[in-house]
């Protein structure tokens, strides 16, 4: 719009003539199209009108990135049922956000309910789904009109997933079910299906799958049948169970400090089990403030499991079952313990075992079959405050070396030099006959030990490499004392049977490629941490430079032995030398082919070490040793013999 005007004035007076040009306009910007106003009203869709949803044949769910789908309108008599048939159409939803809220994509079939924002025709929007004929509710109406659901069905299948609340007078429950493994949590009321007649199957609640099942809590879990009515308690309070912990390992405490008086155990036997027995108590009771308005309570201080039951706890099974600890087993009752075994009652203890009974006696009764104690390396003792009574058809004592029985100051000593009997007070025997008939010995037969059973004990001996030590010895002593030798193979490797069950001691003999090093030692690396020291330097020189050079030359060095104890240098050298004197020894050892070898890393290392010492003085020049050329028509010379 442009608007103009021209004012003029004038007067008699030349000089006040005035003049002016004005105008108005409205303008848009030139990147703006200009469109003419419309006339007309955009026509309006009053009301909502309902369609089917549709897509590409064989799609049962058909949306793009925004959860919008295509329908067909019940007037539309070209539409196709396809994915052509209308543009894109949003779907209303309860709850939604960036990346989180509800969402239910109608599928393909559905019938849906249309509303068009504003009436606008351009703007439709679903804002629901219908039942009809075709497509029933999940549940026969009104038959179970009590039943709240939210049924999926599978994708290109026919199983369902299904959220179901139950209504039912006095019956009330709720289950979250899914087909896959017949998986399901039923919480109330339990029953079979509704449609399948709601036979009652129990009160409570129910965790069942036809699959596998974990419960995991990587805090601590607390399994218990001690009540809590309407959730009055924090979710893990546990009093009880604490109590009876507490109490439990009190009584270990005590029946530990009387075995230990009365000598049937040793002092600390029980010390590591009452540390981690207490350790575990105050674990379970928890660390922390207690602030109830907070919801800040004591809470296990490590991943406890904790099981518990006023009632008892009873663990059945028709296969087997294994307790595993890593530590300590404590068993504690305040009653009986019963062990009702229908075959064998087989314990084995690596470290001795103790028993103590604190008061009725110990009775040990086979109803048949021998009873057999044996101390196949040590000694049997047997000690009473009364009496020790052996009642038989036929006692027999037999002793390898020597028989000594005794009573009241009076003894008999049997052995190879005769019987002795020494009393005291008179010597009484009474006998219708005596019969002296000249000597007689009769031998005791002795059972011999049992064989320990043959099993495998592997080992390895390896550099931090992991690479094997060839063919280094190695001795094993077992649990019976008995030490078994032998060599590791190529890998550092062997398999040792026959050994004794239980603990066993292993050492590693020197390593065959450094017979310095000794195979069972672990300890810090000597170099460079730990240098050789002065006084290790004269010995190994010598011994390396004794092999290399002649001995009529062996005067001129001892000089430079005396300088390379006294200058750091050369003891920086001498341990290259070291080195060097390991390479000739498996040299040396590996025979007469080796030699050029020998000559080739001998002399650096001596020549080296003769430069380090002559920066302390001077040195006589040394010449070079000869060495024969090697060959192994020699005469003389056995393989493995240095030159000289």
């Amino acid at each position: 719009m442009l608007e103009e005007s021209v004012t003029s004035d004038t007067t008699d007076l030349k000089d006040d003539f005035h003049q002016g040009y004005r105008n108005r306009f409205s303008a848009i910007p030139w990147d703006v199209p200009y469109r003419p106003p419309l006339d007309h009203p955009k026509p309006k869709v009053l009301g909502t009108q309902s369609a089917v949803v549709c897509g590409p044949e064989g799609e049962e769910i058909y949306c793009d990135q925004y959860g919008r789908v295509k329908v067909q309108f019940f007037w539309d008599r070209e539409g196709k049922h396809d994915d052509m048939t209308s543009c894109w159409m949003r779907v209303a939803s309860s709850w939604a956000a960036e990346t989180f809220g509800s969402i239910n994509i109608p599928r393909v079939g559905m019938e849906v309910l249309i509303t068009f924002l504003e009436g606008d025709p351009d703007q439709p929007l679903i804002t629901g789904c219908l039942y009809h004929g075709a497509n029933l509710p999940p549940y026969k109406l009104p038959d179970f009109k009590t039943l709240a659901t939210v049924k999926s069905k599978e994708y290109k299948g026919s199983r369902a997933n299904e959220l179901r609340i139950d209504d039912t007078t006095s019956e009330i429950s709720i289950a979250l079910r899914s087909d896959h493994g017949a998986s399901a949590i039923n919480l109330g009321y339990l029953t079979h299906p509704r449609p399948s007649g709601g036979q009652p199957r129990g009160e409570g609640f129910e965790l069942r799958t036809d699959r596998h099942g974990a419960v995991r809590a990587a805090a601590g879990l607390l399994i218990t049948t001690e009540p809590r009515p309407n959730e009055s308690k924090h979710h893990k309070d546990l009093p009880e169970t604490a109590e009876r912990l507490a109490t439990a390992s009190d009584q270990q405490d005590g029946f530990a400090v009387q075995a230990k008086e009365l000598q049937a155990q040793e002092a600390g036997d029980q010390d590591d089990v009452a540390k981690a027995l207490h350790a575990q108590h105050q674990g379970v009771l928890g660390s922390g403030p207690a602030n109830l308005t907070a919801n800040e309570f004591p809470e296990f201080t490590e991943p406890h499991l904790v099981l518990a039951s006023p009632a008892g706890i009873a663990l059945t099974t028709p296969r087997s079952s294994h307790i595993a600890t890593g530590e300590h087993l404590a068993l504690s009752s305040t009653g009986h313990t019963s062990l009702s075994i229908g075959k064998r009652l087989l314990a084995s203890a690596s470290r001795g075992m103790r028993l103590f009974v604190q008061s009725m006696g110990w009775r040990l009764v086979a109803a048949s079959g021998d009873i057999d104690v044996r101390a196949l390396k040590d000694s049997i003792n047997l000690l009473a405050k009364l009496n020790i009574t052996a009642n038989a058809d036929r006692i027999t004592i037999t002793a390898k070396t020597e028989l000594v029985i005794q009573g009241g100051g009076s003894a008999t000593t049997y052995n190879a030099g005769g019987i002795t009997h020494a009393t005291s007070g008179p010597y009484t025997a009474h006998a219708a006959n005596f019969a002296y008939t000249g000597a007689k010995s009769l031998a005791g037969v002795f059972p011999e030990p049992p064989k320990p059973g043959k099993g495998n004990l592997e080992l390895f001996n390896q550099y931090a490499g992991r690479q094997g030590i060839k063919e280094g010895d190695y001795e094993v002593i077992d649990a019976l004392g008995k030490s078994i030798k032998g060599k590791l193979d190529g890998k550092g490797f062997a398999s040792v049977a026959g050994a004794a069950p239980g603990p066993a001691q292993v050492l590693f003999g020197k390593d065959p490629a450094d017979t310095w090093s000794d195979g069972s030692y672990i300890g810090k690396p000597e170099w460079p941490l730990n240098p050789p020291g002065p006084e290790d330097v004269p010995s190994q020189v010598q011994a390396m430079v004794a092999q290399v050079l002649p001995s009529k030359r062996w005067d001129m060095l001892e000089k430079g032995k005396d300088m390379a104890q006294t200058g750091m240098s050369a003891m920086q050298t001498a341990q290259g030398a070291m080195q060097t004197a390991q390479q000739v020894k498996g040299v040396v050892q590996g025979g007469v082919a080796g030699l050029p070898k020998l000559a080739s890393a001998s002399m650096p290392s001596a020549s080296g070490l003769l430069g380090a010492a002559s920066k302390a003085g001077k040195l006589p020049s040394l010449p070079a040793p000869s060495l024969p050329k090697p060959s192994l028509k020699t005469p003389g010379l056995l393989a493995g013999e240095m030159l000289s």
